[in-house]
C-alpha cells in the first residue's frame, strides 16, 4: 500500500480449458475445443476523504482458442491480446448501512475477440457498459 488512502493490487491468472472432442462446447456456429487464457488485472483504489472511494482497473488479456465447425471438420485457432479499462466511484452509506456505486466497464469501448469460459456468466463487457449498484446491510 503506497499511502493510507491508496492501494494497488494485481494478480496473474492462467486458465487452460480442454473440452471433450466428442462433446465440444456449443458456440454457434463454431464449437470450442480449447481455451488458453492469461489475465493480468491491475487495480488502483483511492479512498476519498469522507465515505467515497474511486477504483480503476486495467486488465490485460491474452487468449488462444481452438474452434471447430462440426459437420465440416474445419478448425480455426483464433488468438487475441488486448487491454480493457474499468472505473468505479463508490460511496458508503451512513452508519455502514451499505454502499452505492456507479461505474463503467470497458471504458474505451475496446473491440476484442474473446471466448468466454462460461457462456452463462460473462466476465468481460463486450462494449462500454455503465452500471449502478446498491448494496444494503442491516
Amino acid at each position: 500500500t503506497p499511502t493510507d488512502r491508496l492501494a494497488l493490487s494485481t494478480e496473474f491468472r492462467v486458465e487452460a480449458l480442454d473440452f471433450d472432442d466428442d462433446l465440444p462446447r456449443p458456440d454457434e456456429p463454431w464449437d470450442t475445443l480449447e481455451l488458453d487464457t492469461v489475465t493480468l488485472p491491475v487495480t488502483l483504489n483511492y479512498a476519498l476523504p469522507g465515505r467515497g472511494s474511486i477504483r480503476a482497473t486495467a486488465r490485460w488479456v491474452n487468449q488462444e482458442a481452438r474452434l471447430v465447425q462440426l459437420g465440416l471438420d474445419e478448425v480455426r485457432k483464433p488468438e487475441d491480446s488486448f487491454w480493457t479499462f474499468d472505473a468505479e466511484y463508490a460511496h458508503r452509506l451512513p452508519r455502514r448501512h451499505g454502499q452505492i456505486a456507479a461505474g463503467v466497464q470497458n471504458l474505451f469501448d475496446e473491440d476484442f475477440g474473446y471466448q468466454e469460459p462460461d457462456l452463462n456468466q460473462a466476465t468481460l463487457a463486450r462494449e462500454r457498459t455503465l452500471y449502478l449498484r446498491l448494496n444494503l446491510a442491516f
